[in-house]
């Protein structure tokens, strides 16, 4: 079985261990079973996206805006966009709650770059949608599968057009 994003750093051993254990009883299962098929064997994705991938998807959306940062934009947005709270938020996955009002705040906190404000804002909204479809993840690997990837390609696509990479 493969995972959607190999561990590939100590901050790939989570998900590893999560996937290790998941892989183990389903594997057996399916064994057990003499049925190793992919419809059999589905149930990993589900549980899989439960236990972690739902909760990561936006992340990506995030990593992507952070790259295209360079520090000193980092540093600015970082002290005047996001409270220490929504920032823990979103290391743990979850997208920050922006009250119209907590808005409102940050473009007048904010006004001097204008363009960090709109972009963190499209990036969280990207966010959000990304975790809508996590959601959704297909119950069965017919029929339903390829056109939920490709929503999911399709955000990431939009991320990376508009985020480009900063050279450090």
């Amino acid at each position: 079985m493969a995972m959607p994003n190999p561990p590939i750093s100590a901050g790939g051993i989570g998900p590893a261990l999560i996937s290790g254990c998941l892989v183990g009883e389903h594997a057996a299962r399916a064994a057990l079973e003499n049925d190793t098929s992919i419809s059999n064997l589905w149930q990993y994705n589900l549980d899989f996206n439960q236990a972690y991938g739902k909760r990561m998807a936006g992340l990506e959306v995030f990593r992507i805006y952070l790259q295209s940062l360079n520090t000193d934009i980092l540093n600015y947005g970082m002290k005047t966009f996001l409270t220490v709270k929504e920032a823990t938020e979103i290391t743990y996955g979850r997208i920050p709650k922006l009250s119209l009002a907590s808005k409102f705040k940050m473009v007048l906190k904010g006004a001097a770059n204008i363009n960090a404000f709109s972009s963190m804002l499209f990036a969280i909204n990207r966010m959000k949608e990304l975790n809508e479809i996590y959601e959704q993840y297909p119950e069965k690997p017919e029929g339903g599968f390829l056109p939920w990837k490709k929503k999911v390609q399709a955000i990431i696509e939009d991320a990376k057009e508009r985020f480009k990479p900063n050279p450090i």
